[in-house]
């Protein structure tokens, strides 16, 4: 199921809060603790594509919003497309 989340934003460093008004019957047929994919685009057309798990609807500044903690994100943008979350550690080249 693609459901849009126009406003999105970063909740913390490894959260994604986005607004339940648009769209909301649909975000609370989604259980809380199921993995969700999400895809980023800023106007700019820079994006990211991120997966995480759904913490279902929460009250946050008083209003509900949908939050997905995220654990892993790819960024398909040039000029160094590949993974970005969970840091990848950096190999030393030994064979060309």
């Amino acid at each position: 199921m693609l459901i849009p989340a126009i406003q999105t934003q970063t909740l913390d460093s490894n959260r994604l809060l986005f607004s339940s008004a648009v769209y909301g019957d649909d975000l609370k047929q989604i259980p809380a603790g199921n993995s969700l994919a999400g895809f980023g685009m800023t106007l700019n057309m820079e994006d990211v594509l991120l997966r995480g798990q759904y913490q279902g609807i929460q009250r946050i500044g008083g209003l509900p919003c949908g939050v997905i903690e995220i654990d892993w994100v790819y960024n398909a943008m040039p000029p160094v497309p590949g993974q970005i979350y969970p840091p990848i550690p950096i190999k030393t080249v030994t064979e060309f």
